[in-house]
């Protein structure tokens, strides 16, 4: 890397499907709308409108 070079890496949030209750509480928080529940009923992310904030890990 050289002098005034930043490189960033982006952080995007994923579920963990076998913990997931389908209870929708993430969809509910995200800021971006990034989350959404599939035909299962378990939450998935949009990694092109997460942003990596993790309000959806919190809730």
């Amino acid at each position: 890397m050289s002098r005034g070079e930043v490189v960033i890496s982006p952080m995007v949030s994923h579920v963990l499907t076998r913990f997931c209750t389908g209870c929708g509480k993430c969809v509910v928080a995200c800021p971006y709308n990034a989350i959404s529940l599939n035909g299962d009923g378990k939450a998935e992310v949009n990694a092109a409108l997460c942003k990596g904030c993790g309000t959806c890990a919190a809730a």
